[in-house]
């Protein structure tokens, strides 16, 4: 249930968007509790808003079920103000992965349990008493809270997951802002009007006096002077109501132009008025290349413009209220390369509420389904490679318990050793996809500490040496004694991996090679080479060895064993020493696999 970096920015650019094109704070709020809970996969999604003496409602919620609800519920936990006043309002985020065994005050504890809370994640909504920053202060007042509720069962936060709330909190406070900022000036214009109306009352009234109350007169002036004291004041309010505005909307034309997603806005012609940098650094183009071209004509293929079109005409519709989303395969001229985006499309209206054009954020998806795409192959192949051992199993172990073969016999004993052999290369299998998995996932740390070069090379040897002895090779070590740091059971397996796979292809009566130099390219580090003398690899082979089960010939792991894993093991095992592993080869004639790593 992790949040990814690309769905926490989707989330915040479009709460960022849904601030500049409402003025329903109500709105705005709904929006945001429903897209966090379903970004975060949570029970309950809740914005808490406090009164003076620290109880408060919730003021919008988003439930997975009904019976979760506390929409408008007067809510007052004894502890809060004790506890936790104080921290929410230097802008901590809370997060108890489970209520019953977290470090809390019992009084908190049972009152969290009343509201069959298991897990929750709290980020503080903080309005700044102080000029008009919204970030932890010790002078920032806090408005309320958004809370995340977990109701069935705990859970264990990720990091992404308490970034994404405090951001959306951030949001949260920027429209709140702007909402009241918009209800003070409506104020303001509403009481300039009514001074102006109330001026003019006055001078009416004075033209009518001039000449016989001059004492009325006098005070009628000073009452003026006054009133347009009071205009003066208004106007300036105004003036710095207009300036908080104005702040509100850098700030969120900020978040636009620095999240990584493409947004785009036109009018109803398709002339472009607005592209954040993304776009322009996705697609090749400068802003002037751009602003008041039309995007379908000037900027997608006479194929994708259809499609295009057909949605901008839907979005235009009067009765058009929500959202569009559909992906799309484009290819700009700037660019030969084919990306797939996926674009949210809304409506753009006047002060009228006529639509005048359409937005659309965009998110380049191109890599996640490649990802995807390996993923489905190496799901593939992984069930080929397991399904052939288990075959083998399940055959052996069918015909010696429906006692069509006795195992006494010698055609029994056979059938055994398939089945021992086959669930042994099954385990290894297995392993070998664990310890790859762990590497590449960087759940494995490497430990690190001086090792010698002698020392490493004669352990690995040890390791491989009945291997050798069987095949009739021999392994020459060439001397060195040079001392690093490095983690060294892990440069062990991978020499013992590289001998192994030398072992496999050599002839009878040859020679391995293993040897380590010091080594100066780009950095200081050491080269350990093992070169063999047997089929070697076609050139076209020389770098796709090092990927998972790619071998050089497919009849490989049934003649010779093993499970394809082991330069892919290798491979990672030395990049995450900071260093680079290669084969280099004449086909016929033998191969050389070098690696190098860092001496720090």
């Amino acid at each position: 249930m992790t949040s990814s970096e690309p769905e926490i920015n989707h989330l915040i650019a479009t709460v960022a968007l849904k601030i500049w094109q409402s003025l329903d704070l109500s709105e705005i709020l709904q929006a945001t509790v429903d897209g966090l809970r379903e970004l975060l996969k949570c029970d309950r999604v809740i914005i808490y808003r406090f009164d003076s003496n620290w109880s408060g409602i919730v003021a919008v919620e988003s439930v997975a079920e009904s019976r979760w609800s506390l929409l408008d519920n007067i809510i007052k936990d004894p502890c809060l103000e004790e506890s936790w006043n104080n921290k929410y309002r230097q802008g901590m985020v809370t997060a108890i992965a489970d209520i019953s065994t977290a470090t809390i005050d019992e009084c908190h504890r049972d009152f969290l349990q009343n509201f069959d809370i298991k897990a929750n994640l709290v980020a503080p909504i903080l309005q700044p008493m102080k000029g008009e920053r919204v970030e932890p202060q010790e002078d920032n007042n806090l408005w309320g809270l958004l809370i995340a509720h977990h109701c069935q069962q705990p859970r264990q936060w990720q990091e992404s997951d308490l970034n994404c709330i405090k951001q959306i909190a951030n949001q949260v406070a920027i429209a709140i802002l702007q909402a009241e900022l918009i209800y003070k000036n409506y104020q303001q214009l509403r009481q300039r009007k009514l001074a102006q109306q109330q001026a003019q009352q006055t001078r009416k009234f004075l033209q009518t006096l001039i000449e016989h109350r001059t004492e009325e007169l006098q005070s009628a002036y000073q009452r003026l002077q006054q009133e347009l004291i009071r205009t003066e004041q208004t106007q300036i309010a105004l003036r710095n109501s207009e300036a908080s505005l104005r702040e509100s909307e850098r700030r969120w034309r900020s978040l636009l132009e620095n999240v990584r997603l493409l947004v785009i806005s036109w009018d109803r012609e398709g002339k472009i008025e607005y592209v954040n940098p993304f776009l322009l650094e996705l697609t090749n183009y400068n802003l002037t290349e751009v602003i008041g071209k039309n995007w379908f004509t000037n900027f997608l293929s006479s194929g994708e413009q259809e499609q295009a079109k057909a949605i901008h005409n839907q979005i235009l519709q009067p009765s058009f209220s929500s959202s569009l989303y559909y992906q799309q395969k484009v290819t700009f001229p700037t660019s030969e390369t084919e990306r797939t985006i996926a674009w949210n499309c809304t409506q753009l209206r006047n002060t009228q509420g006529e639509p005048i054009g359409v937005t659309c954020i965009g998110e380049d998806i191109t890599e996640q389904q490649e990802i995807q795409k390996k993923k489905d192959e190496f799901i593939s192949v992984v069930s080929h490679e397991l399904r052939t051992p288990l075959t083998a199993i399940r055959g052996a172990l069918a015909l010696l318990a429906e006692n069509k073969v006795a195992p006494q016999t010698e055609e029994g004993k056979h059938l055994l050793q398939i089945a021992n052999s086959s669930s042994e290369h099954l385990v290894k299998l297995v392993n070998d996809l664990l310890e790859l998995e762990h590497l590449e996932s960087g759940t494995i740390e490497l430990v690190k500490a001086e090792v010698n070069t002698k020392e490493l090379m004669l352990r690995a040897l040890d390791r491989v040496q009945i291997l050798a002895n069987k095949a009739k090779v021999e392994i020459e070590i060439v001397e060195s004694d040079i001392n690093f740091q490095a983690d060294g059971d892990r440069l062990i397996q991978v020499l013992t991996n590289l001998l192994s796979n030398g072992i496999k292809f050599s002839e009878p009566n040859s020679t391995i090679t293993l040897s380590a130099v010091a080594y100066n390219k780009p950095s200081p580090s050491i080269l350990f080479a093992v070169q063999d003398h047997g089929r070697g690899i076609p050139s076209d082979k020389l770098e796709s060895i090092f990927e998972r089960f790619n071998q050089v010939d497919a009849s490989d792991s049934k003649r010779k064993g093993g499970t394809g894993l082991g330069l892919a093991i290798s491979r990672n095992i030395i990049e995450q020493h900071g260093g680079k592993i290669w084969a280099e080869s004449v086909y016929g004639e033998g191969s050389t696999f070098y690696f190098t790593t860092p001496t720090k």
